[in-house]
């Protein structure tokens, strides 16, 4: 019976870390005879890669052992180097010591939990905004200013951006992109303020027309609801009233009121 020899050569290659031996499995291929086994006896392969075991001896198939998985992720390159002992029914065996090399996979900050939209802002005093990147792990990032804007600035270490719209006008976007870096890779994304020099209106919320129809001696209440763009609380009361009209206003907008029992009809518009 002849010696059990190796096909497959030593160097197995370099591969990203990210790299899947599951859709592309490392095939280590042999010539031995039928009932041969095959054990590691020296070094091991890297962390996240696998080779089928039972009871201790490495699985062949069709004089093939199969290398799948996905590397453990490292910052570092990865060099694995083991050595697979075939061994026939006569004793006979074949060793071969394989290597194989896994680089890390440059990672750039991430803005998945920054919105784009900062906010509203007027021009009396400076706004600040935090801002906020993921570095990848275990680095540290700095922030810039890829697209400057006149009395916009950041803090370079904690994110925070700092604008000072004192010179702006009249209403207006303004728009920029901030730059995350980390490990010598970088990350941008664009975001706005809008700037309000004069105050927008509200905007209402319930519609204009018909509010209800009640039955006189009704305890009435409606929540009137309209919205301010920035944010702010807002006020409410009567501008125009007709004469007899029977409902008062909260601050809050709550219309409420008792009418007294009409001889007819009665439409009131306010």
């Amino acid at each position: 019976m002849d010696s059990p020899r190796w096909v497959t050569p030593p160097d197995l290659g370099s591969f990203s870390q990210d790299y899947s031996f599951d859709l592309n499995p490392i095939e280590l291929v042999l010539n031995a005879a039928p009932g041969s086994t095959a054990r590691i006896i020296n070094g091991a392969i890297p962390d996240g890669l696998l080779v089928e075991q039972r009871n201790g001896l490495l699985v062949v198939v069709d004089n093939t052992i199969v290398i799948t998985g996905v590397a453990v992720p490292s910052r570092s390159p990865i060099s694995g180097r083991f050595t697979i002992r075939i061994q026939q029914p006569d004793k006979k065996i074949a060793d071969r010591t394989f290597s194989i090399s896994l680089e890390p996979v440059p990672i750039p900050p991430t803005w998945e939990n920054q919105q784009s939209f900062l906010g509203y802002q007027g021009v009396d005093n400076p706004e600040h905004y935090q801002l906020r990147a993921t570095p990848p792990p275990g680095e540290y990032l700095t922030y810039s200013i890829s697209t400057p804007v006149s009395g916009l600035t950041i803090d370079p270490f904690s994110g925070l951006l700092t604008f000072d719209a004192s010179g702006i006008l009249s209403n207006t976007t303004v728009s920029f992109t901030v730059m995350a870096e980390a490990n010598q890779l970088s990350s941008n994304i664009d975001l706005y303020i809008d700037v309000l020099v004069s105050p927008l209106a509200p905007k209402w919320i319930t519609p204009a027309g018909s509010i209800g129809r009640f039955g006189g001696g009704d305890f009435v209440e409606i929540n009137l609801r309209a919205d301010d763009v920035t944010g702010a609380a807002l006020t409410y009361q009567l501008a125009s009233v007709p004469a007899g009209f029977p409902f008062n206003i909260s601050d809050t907008g709550s219309l409420y009121g008792r009418p007294e029992n009409p001889l007819g009809d009665i439409v009131y518009s306010f």
